[in-house]
């Protein structure tokens, strides 16, 4: 009888739950598994924004000090200091660093905002 009542109550209301999503009457709230990019994806080319090809930002990454396959760039956040010189030596092989904010999400497709790559 108590879900019954939850159930009309929710009607009544006018919510309902459609692809992970709360919809009530006056906002939506969703639940989706948001899958961010890895951190060697917010490097991007400045003339392929998107698009950068990755083999080489892995081998501009290398030579800047980072180790290979390391996405989240852990050996390059550890030592002291050495994350501004990476930075510096990826912005003098000509990459632009994005925020996370202006990346989106990798997963859903719908909140990729198509400036990253991996």
């Amino acid at each position: 009888m108590k879900k019954f009542l939850m159930i009309s109550l929710l009607f009544l209301h006018g919510c309902y739950w459609h692809n992970g999503c709360l919809y009530t009457a006056q906002m939506v709230n969703c639940y989706m598994d948001k899958v961010p990019f890895s951190s060697i994806a917010y490097y991007q080319k400045i003339d392929s924004i998107g698009h950068t090809d990755i083999s080489q930002r892995w081998r501009d990454a290398e030579l800047c000090g980072a180790k290979y396959g390391d996405s989240n760039l852990w050996s390059v956040i550890k030592p002291q200091n050495f994350r501004n010189k990476f930075r510096i030596c990826m912005e003098s092989k000509g990459y632009h660093i994005f925020d996370s904010s202006e990346c989106g999400v990798k997963e859903p497709k719908s909140l990729n905002k198509g400036i990253c790559n991996e």
